[in-house]
């Protein structure tokens, strides 16, 4: 279900967590969603759950730190569609801390991504650090931080 929410359209939870808390089943769920939107790069749907606010602090990548906004996300996305093939992604959650109060959590994963661009195999081992919200049934991710624990960029065989 959509709607709009300050002008800006979003994702709305299901009913059965309307006016609920979040919860390790709730997120794990969400990161499933999310994890089968930016292999597919979806980044319209992907959109939906960044706060208009977001950012990304990537460390430890061999281009240095980087600070990525949500438009910035979203055309890198857009922009490897096509270009990149998908040969593995996982993401193992690591920790879920809820705040009940304001109906928050932060999650850390470990992810690790395969992707073949051209003649290259790049594969980036992450943790990954996410704050999430959720506010009037909507699922915003509000900041997200990464840092880059493996990075290889090889030649790949042929297919």
């Amino acid at each position: 279900v959509f709607t709009k929410v300050g002008g800006i359209w979003r994702t709305s939870e299901s009913e059965t967590t309307k006016d609920t808390k979040l919860t390790d089943v709730h997120l794990r769920g969400f990161f499933g969603r999310w994890d089968f939107l930016l292999d597919h790069h979806n980044e319209r749907a992907l959109a939906l759950y960044l706060d208009k606010n977001w950012r990304l602090n990537v460390t430890g990548a061999p281009d240095g730190p980087q600070e990525v906004t949500a438009p910035i996300f979203v055309s890198q996305v857009r922009q490897g569609r096509g270009q990149t093939k998908l040969l593995e992604h996982r993401r193992d959650i690591l920790s879920i801390k809820l705040d009940t109060k304001p109906n928050t959590a932060v999650v850390e994963c470990r992810e690790t991504t395969s992707r073949r661009f051209k003649d290259r195999k790049i594969t980036i081992v992450e943790r990954t650090t996410d704050s999430i919200a959720l506010r009037n049934e909507t699922l915003l991710i509000l900041k997200s931080a990464s840092k880059v624990e493996k990075f290889e960029n090889v030649l790949a065989p042929k297919p």
